[in-house]
């Protein structure tokens, strides 16, 4: 959703921008941008989100199996009855739980790895908190997060989940990185790529 939504914010052309305005106002106009400008920041957050928490569960799973070589994970899990227990530990903040995935796929930390990638991830979680979930009614501060979203280009946020899950997957990420299938449950697909013999 969120490159989708990236990607109509590219393709939005000036003779469409000078369309919708003659035809209705700025008001439409820059409720489209805003909506999708809202879309891009929270399912980025979300995409990084999802990710974390479902490698995050299969650990879990695998150690509350007790299977092999799971004992270093008590760190995190040791006491956690039920997945959704970990909110109440240290794991309950996204960036703790991107280094704990990082330190159980055996790699070095993102901040450590790619201070980059990990202040872009920062910036993400805070435009994504602060400019939707947790609003501050201010103008001077709405108008501030307001500006910062809609000025920046909609791929630096795209790019942050993509560049954590091709971190996290090493040199062979999963074709959907790149791609654009909404959904896939293994045979199940919807909208899937379109076959070139059609």
């Amino acid at each position: 959703m969120a490159r989708a939504g990236s990607k109509a914010l590219r393709d939005l052309q000036a003779r469409d921008i000078k369309g919708l305005r003659d035809a209705h106002g700025a008001d439409p106009l820059a409720n489209i941008i805003l909506s999708l400008s809202s879309m891009v920041v929270i399912y980025s957050f979300l995409a990084v989100e999802s990710f974390v928490n479902y490698h995050l569960y299969q650990k879990w799973l695998s150690f509350t199996r007790k299977d092999a070589g799971t004992e270093p994970l008590a760190k995190w899990f040791e006491g956690v009855a039920k997945f959704d227990g970990l909110r109440r530990t240290r794991l309950r903040r996204l960036p703790e739980r991107l280094k704990a995935l990082c330190f159980m796929h055996a790699c070095p930390s993102l901040h450590e790895a790619s201070p980059d990638l990990w202040q872009r991830f920062l910036t993400l979680s805070a435009t994504s908190r602060h400019f939707l979930v947790h609003p501050v009614p201010e103008p001077e501060v709405l108008q501030e997060v307001f500006s910062q979203v809609l000025l920046t280009p909609p791929e630096t946020f795209t790019g942050v989940p993509e560049g954590i899950i091709r971190y996290l997957h090493g040199p062979q990420p999963p074709d959907w990185v790149a791609g654009n299938t909404l959904l896939s449950f293994g045979p199940l697909e919807i909208l899937p790529p379109a076959r070139p013999d059609v």
